[in-house]
């Protein structure tokens, strides 16, 4: 059976698994081109805020705001430059290619980890000043993180990721199990989903959720308390090319167009072994909340800590 698969299509399935192993990625804001950056590099991701709404005037333009108003410029360092290698090893790979679909969804599925555990280590208290305490988690407990947000003006679509602890409080609770959240399956998936409850659109389990040395057993957010920005990576392939030098590797780009995220692949074969390496590169920096700002700073109100004690 011939290898009929493609750099570019194993990126696709490794961007289908990044978003299916664990969806919670595509509820934050990113920003995410095609600008080759470099890592540390700062960049400027964007989100929008709400316009303000005034009395009628008659002078048509008094009260017009500037659209670029409208959008908040938000700092982002790209501090994650991280990777993946997979090796097809000569005389092999003919009947790996099963093995390699599967070693893909893994990666994909390694790439997402990574991703979330470095977002969720940035859910603390030196960059969200909202939090709500409780060590048994209910359904009067999301209200209580339901109205703490709503004073700050969070944005209406909200999400939810937890601890498997607070995920089985919150599953044990008939008054979020009964009624209009009976019967919510949580399919072959071993990580559970509680939708539609108490204001939040998604309240998932992570149990990965870290504590970070606070207490924290879990994070509710809306879309902009987490800042995700990527971008594909400076080539010395583009140097290589405008010096006439033969190049030693294959380049190929893909973004995911649901997150924005930028996955790198590099393909080359060794000249001894003959065996063939695609190794998958990330490049991207997140902004959490107010970033050890003051209260209310950047994107603070998007985002309400749960601690335990």
């Amino acid at each position: 059976m011939a290898l009929t698969l493609s750099v570019p299509v194993l990126l696709a399935k490794t961007l289908e698994a990044y978003k299916q192993k664990i969806p919670m990625l595509g509820a934050l804001s990113s920003d995410c081109t095609d600008e080759q950056s470099r890592l540390n590099q700062q960049v400027i991701a964007r989100i929008s805020k709400v316009p303000t709404v005034q009395n009628f005037n008659a002078a048509q333009k008094t009260n017009a705001q500037d659209s670029k108003s409208l959008l908040e410029d938000i700092p982002v360092t790209l501090n994650r430059h991280r990777e993946s290698v997979i090796q097809w090893v000569q005389g092999d790979v003919e009947k790996s290619q099963i093995q390699l679909l599967e070693a893909v969804t893994n990666i994909g599925y390694a790439i997402s980890k990574d991703v979330t555990d470095y977002i969720l280590s940035q859910a603390l208290a030196t960059n969200f000043s909202t939090s709500v305490t409780q060590a048994t988690p209910d359904r009067a407990t999301l209200r209580a993180i339901t109205s703490a947000m709503n004073s700050n003006g969070a944005g209406d679509v909200r999400y939810g990721i937890v601890n498997s602890d607070v995920y089985d409080d919150l599953d044990n609770d008939p008054e979020i199990t009964s009624s209009d959240f009976s019967g919510q399956l949580q399919g072959a998936n071993p990580w559970g989903t509680l939708s539609n409850v108490s204001g939040f659109t998604n309240i998932w389990e992570y149990p990965s959720t870290p504590a970070n040395g606070e207490n924290m057993t879990g994070v509710f957010f809306d879309p902009t308390a987490f800042v995700l920005a990527s971008r594909p990576m400076e080539l010395n392939q583009n140097l290589a090319v405008s010096l006439g030098v033969p190049l030693q590797s294959k380049v190929d780009v893909v973004a995911d167009p649901t997150t924005g995220m930028t996955f790198t692949a590099f393909t080359w074969q060794d000249n001894e072994s003959f065996d063939l390496f695609t190794k998958l590169v990330v490049l991207y920096g997140v902004s959490a909340g107010k970033a050890t700002g003051s209260a209310g700073d950047k994107t603070d109100f998007g985002g309400c800590l749960l601690k335990s004690v």
